[in-house]
């Protein structure tokens, strides 16, 4: 069972009514409710600090007859925002046997000690699951288990996780960070190595599976030419199937740029931090062409932020990639960043990704989606307003009967000034892939040097 409360964090300068008062910045308290015998793992969940430790993470012990304010002192963080409001999640393991709460060494245990000691805590399908681990690091006891596993998955074929459950005996369930077509993912705590990760669960179809794999195979070459992590891409730490779902565990990252985006009400970033941000996603999409790897679905909400000032941003979600050589599906990419010869029905190569850093740039830099419209007809009436008409040699090997309406009325001029900007972004958005901007060359721009 879990409790939720929440605090506020203030860096505001002193003013002349609390000078001279104790300085309890960076302190956050509580009540204690003595009810609550132990509490364990004290975590933030929605920060706008990056730079903040792992969450604020803690484990902190108090029994019923201490004070009934206690204090934690968390890092200080050099975040954009001074406020904002936190929520924190405190694991409530009043069921757990004190044996383990008070000796953690016991695990990891072997399975079949674990039947021996706690077969309580187990369902019948999880005795039948356990024979096949050699190894137990998370039993879930305070979990609250359904009683088949036919009533584990939903009617869209997503998995019912659980709050406090666990993924393999060995990962525990938090809450959900993200639904997407194909997946969920839900930050969980490794109780084998001791830290926070995001597990992405895939559905349980079977056309899925292959798919995973491709995600699968894509992120470990990617792992192994990014060893030192020098470009912004999701690092991928473990990958296993459980109940039938495909899963893949990821380091946890902070918000992304679209929730980032939602809670500033859609306000601009500062020019310089778009500048950064651009270089990031630049080099990783160059590394990306490098190794002939198409990420085809870069958008705000799949762009991350991280705690590593070098390397501000990370690319996630490759589950609809592929590698250039072995082109896979046919038709990608998020329609507000779907590039034109996606739209059309051509073969495609990296350069979809530039159309789609083009629109995201766009965002950072003026807080409005680029290209917007309830259908694809009505993104592509867009393109043209903006971008103009396609060349005609590009429209004859379209492979789908489109309709291209509207002239060009509109330039980036009416929100943009910066000439060096507006060339940046229109050689992102060229109609002709062939013609469009390459990693490589966006970071030598001239807008890019100024920075």
């Amino acid at each position: 069972m879990t409790s939720y409360i929440s605090f506020s964090y203030s860096s505001k300068p002193e003013s002349s009514q609390t000078r001279g008062r104790s300085k309890k910045s960076h302190i956050i308290s509580f009540k204690h409710n003595s009810k609550l015998k132990h509490f364990t793992r004290l975590t933030t969940t929605a920060s706008f600090f990056p730079t903040a430790s792992q969450r604020a993470s803690s484990s902190i012990r108090h029994s019923s007859k201490n004070s009934s304010k206690i204090p934690l002192q968390i890092s200080n963080s050099k975040g954009i925002y001074n406020n904002s409001i936190l929520t924190c999640e405190i694991s409530r393991k009043n069921s757990l046997p004190d044996n383990l709460t008070d000796f953690p060494n016991l695990f990891p245990i072997t399975s079949k000690a674990a039947l021996l000691k706690y077969p309580n805590l187990l369902t019948d399908y999880e005795k039948e699951e356990m024979k096949y681990y050699s190894l137990i690091y998370f039993l879930a006891p305070s979990c609250i288990k359904a009683g088949s596993l036919f009533l584990l998955d939903d009617e869209d074929g997503n998995y019912r996780a659980l709050q406090g459950d666990h993924l393999v005996f060995r990962y525990e369930v938090f809450h959900t960070l993200g639904k997407g077509s194909f997946a969920m993912t839900y930050k969980c705590f490794d109780h084998k190595h001791k830290q926070f990760v995001a597990v992405k669960i895939i559905k349980n179809i079977k056309r899925l599976e292959s798919q995973s794999e491709i995600e699968v195979r894509l992120l470990k070459k990617i792992k192994m030419h990014n060893s030192k992590n020098e470009y912004g891409i999701v690092n991928i730490l473990d990958n296993f199937k459980f109940r039938g779902h495909p899963c893949i565990v990821f380091e946890l990252l902070d918000l992304s740029i679209l929730q980032h985006l939602k809670l500033n009400n859609h306000r601009s970033y500062p020019i310089e931090v778009v500048k950064s941000y651009t270089r990031c996603l630049l080099k990783s999409l160059s590394f990306l062409k490098s190794h002939s790897i198409i990420h085809s679905d870069l958008k705000p909400a799949n762009i991350l932020l991280s705690n590593n000032p070098a390397v501000p941003l990370k690319i996630i979600d490759f589950g609809t990639s592929c590698s250039s050589k072995e082109i896979v599906y046919k038709y990608i990419q998020s329609r507000y960043y779907r590039a034109p010869e996606v739209m059309m029905g051509l073969d495609y190569d990296e350069a979809i990704d530039m159309w789609s850093l083009g629109c995201v740039l766009y965002e950072l830099v003026t807080g409005s989606i680029l290209f917007k419209g309830d259908t694809e007809a009505e993104v592509l009436s867009q393109v043209c307003f903006i971008r103009g008409k396609p060349p005609s040699e590009l429209k004859a090997r379209a492979q789908r009967n489109l309709s291209f309406n509207g002239e060009k009325k509109s330039t980036f001029e009416y929100k943009i000034h910066d000439k060096n900007l507006i060339d940046f972004l229109e050689r992102c958005l060229n109609w002709d892939p062939r013609l469009r901007l390459k990693p490589e060359d966006g970071l030598l721009h001239a807008w890019l040097r100024e920075f």
